[in-house]
C-alpha cells in the first residue's frame, strides 16, 4: 500500500512539473499593438559600470516578466539605456536628451546623487516622471513632485547610523572624517544632528576633498586628529568607493584600529577586493576590512521569496551579485510599469506629454497604502518627498559582506529602535 502511494505521489509531482513546463512553452505569447518607452539611465561605463549593469539586468527582468503578462495594456514595454557617466554635467545633458523624446514616459535613474541632482530640475520643468533606484540624497526628490525614489534618504540613513553607533556598538565618543559630494556630506549632517540626542559625543570632524591634489595629505592630517582620541570611538566614514579606500587604507596602516561605520556606498565586493592587492591584507585577511560596519538597504540574505528569486535569476546568468542595487532597480521597473497599466496607457492614447502626467499621478497616488506594492525590498509605498520607508541592515565584512549579528529596527521617520 505505501508503495501505491508513494508511486501515486512521484507520478503527480512528475505531471505537475510537465504541465507546468508545457504551459510556459505552449503559452502563447502576446501579440503587442504597441510601445511603450522607458529611459534607464546610469552609468553603464567607466567608474560604477558593474553595479549599473547589474541594476539595468534587473530592471530588464521585471519588464520580460511585465511583457510575458501582456505589457502595458496591450503594448510592448521597452527600456532605452542612456550612459551618465556618474558625471552630473553629463548626467544633464542626458536627462534633457530624454526629456526632448516624446516617446519615452518615464525614468529609471539615476546612480550617484549628484547626477540626480543635476537632472532633477530638467524632469521637473519638462514634466517627465523619474524614479531613483540609487540616489540617497535628500534633494533629489524634496520638492519636486516628479521625482521619486525606491530607496531610503540620506536623512534617514545618517540618523540609523547614529543610533547603531550607540545602542549596537555601546559607543559614546565619535568622529567623523568625510568628502565634500553631496552624498557624503548630507550622510555626515544627518549622523552630526542625531548625534547628542541619541547620546553620542562628538570629539571632531574632518573634511577632505578627493578631487584636491592634497588629498591624501589632508587625510594624513585628518588621521593626526583621530589618532589623539580615545581608541574606542567610534569613526563614521562617509565617502563613496574610490576615495574610501584610500581613507581606510591609510587609517589602518597609521595604526588606526578604531571600528568604522560607513554608508551604503561601500555596500558591495568591489570595495572589499579593493584591498585584496595589499601586502598586509594577502598576509592576514581583513587586516583593513575587520571592525568596518556598513549601513545597507539590502542583504541576499535577509531577502524577501521574491527578492531570492529574482538573485537566482540573475546570479544564474552573470554570476555573484556585487552590489545590493540590482532590487531597487526591479522594484522601481514595477512601480513605473504598475503606474503605466493604472494610467490607462492603451494603443489609441495618451501619450506624450498627457501620458507622462497621468503616470506621475499613478505614482503620487501611491502615498496611499490602498495602492501601494509589494516588491523584492517590501512594500512600495512613499512617504514624505517621494521616499519610501525602508529598513536598514548593518553588513558586517568578513571575506564578504554579510549581516552584522546586533540589527535594529526602525520606522521612518526614525522613531523607535529595538535589538
Amino acid at each position: 500500500m505505501r508503495r501505491i502511494l508513494v508511486a501515486t505521489l512521484v507520478v503527480a509531482l512528475i505531471a505537475t512539473i510537465v504541465g507546468h513546463y508545457a504551459a510556459l512553452v505552449l503559452a502563447p505569447k502576446p501579440t503587442f499593438t504597441g510601445t511603450v518607452k522607458i529611459a534607464f539611465a546610469s552609468s553603464l561605463t567607466g567608474p560604477g559600470q558593474s553595479g549599473a549593469l547589474e541594476m539595468l539586468k534587473a530592471a530588464e527582468a521585471y519588464t520580460e516578466d511585465a511583457n510575458r503578462a501582456g505589457g502595458i495594456n496591450g503594448q510592448r514595454v521597452e527600456l532605452v539605456t542612456f550612459d551618465d557617466g556618474n558625471d552630473p554635467e553629463r548626467g544633464r545633458a542626458v536627462a534633457e536628451k530624454i526629456a526632448a523624446d516624446p516617446s519615452i514616459v518615464a525614468v529609471i535613474g539615476h546612480n550617484y546623487s549628484s547626477v540626480s541632482l543635476a537632472a532633477a530640475p530638467v524632469y521637473a520643468r519638462t514634466g517627465l516622471p523619474a524614479i531613483t533606484p540609487a540616489s540617497t540624497h535628500p534633494d533629489v526628490t524634496r520638492n519636486n513632485s516628479w521625482y521619486f525614489r525606491s530607496i531610503f534618504s540620506d536623512i534617514s540613513q545618517g540618523e540609523f547610523l547614529a543610533r547603531y553607533a550607540f545602542e549596537a556598538l555601546n559607543a559614546k565618543p565619535v568622529a567623523v572624517i568625510a568628502t565634500t559630494n553631496p552624498y557624503a556630506k548630507q550622510i555626515a549632517a544627518s549622523f552630526v544632528g542625531a548625534a547628542a540626542p541619541v547620546g553620542l559625543e562628538l570629539r571632531g570632524q574632518y573634511w577632505v576633498d578627493p578631487k584636491d591634489a592634497g588629498f591624501e595629505a589632508a587625510v594624513d592630517q585628518a588621521i593626526a586628529g583621530l589618532r589623539s582620541l580615545p581608541k574606542n570611538t567610534i569613526i563614521l566614514m562617509a565617502a563613496h568607493i574610490d576615495p574610501a579606500v584610500i581613507m581606510v587604507r591609510r587609517m589602518r596602516d597609521a595604526g588606526l584600529t578604531n571600528r568604522i561605520l560607513g554608508p551604503d556606498a561601500l555596500g558591495s565586493t568591489r570595495f572589499a577586493h579593493a584591498f585584496a592587492e595589499f601586502p598586509k591584507e594577502q598576509v592576514r585577511p581583513g587586516f583593513y576590512t575587520d571592525g568596518l560596519f556598513v549601513s545597507v538597504p539590502f542583504l541576499t540574505d535577509t531577502g524577501n521569496r521574491e527578492a531570492r528569486r529574482l538573485i537566482e535569476r540573475l546570479e544564474a546568468k552573470e554570476g555573484a551579485l556585487k552590489t545590493w542595487g540590482a532590487p531597487f532597480a526591479y522594484d522601481a521597473a514595477k512601480l513605473v510599469v504598475t503606474a503605466a497599466r493604472r494610467a490607462g496607457l492603451k494603443p489609441e492614447g495618451p501619450s506624450g506629454a498627457e501620458a507622462r502626467r497621468l503616470i506621475r499621478d499613478q505614482l503620487d497616488a501611491m502615498h496611499s497604502q490602498a495602492n501601494a506594492l509589494i516588491g523584492t525590498t517590501g512594500t512600495l509605498q512613499f512617504g514624505a518627498d517621494n521616499t519610501p520607508s525602508k529598513p536598514l541592515v548593518i553588513g558586517q565584512f568578513s571575506g564578504r559582506l554579510i549581516s552584522s549579528l546586533v540589527q535594529l529596527t526602525h520606522a521612518y521617520p526614525v522613531d523607535t529602535y529595538t535589538h
